[in-house]
């Protein structure tokens, strides 16, 4: 059973991470000039309110919020080229064989026994 997303869907929901910080700000709605009153909606289609005052148009042009969205592209692609890098590494491994069948049934008579940690530490010691 696998418990991990794949790297497409990390990805997928990174980029979704950097598009919300820039939709979010669709939903702040301005005020007029020096009261706490909303600016006045526009009727849509079906004579729902649209707000068309927000603060989406200096959020997009913001250049601290740009360079915070570069910054997410880049972490999301170093972090992909990471887990590509280590799943390669972790599927050459797993070709090797660390032990041959002698030493693996060795290995696993010793398990059998449910040794203490004090006697795995003591004859792991000869090995030092």
């Amino acid at each position: 059973m696998n418990n991990n997303p794949p790297l497409p869907e990390i990805e997928t929901i990174l980029k979704k991470l950097i598009d919300n910080i820039l939709e979010t700000s669709k939903s702040f709605w301005r005020w007029k000039d020096g009261t706490c009153i909303f600016c006045e909606t526009n009727k849509g289609p079906n004579d729902e309110p649209i707000q068309k005052h927000t603060f989406f148009e200096e959020i997009i042009d913001n250049p601290i919020i740009i360079q915070v969205c570069f910054s997410i592209g880049d972490i999301k692609k170093k972090c992909s080229d990471k887990v590509r890098n280590f799943k390669e590494m972790w599927e050459d491994d797993r070709k090797k064989h660390l032990f041959d069948n002698k030493n693996k049934l060795a290995v696993e008579k010793i398990v059998d026994k449910n040794p203490t940690t004090t006697y795995l530490e003591l004859k792991m010691s000869y090995y030092k």
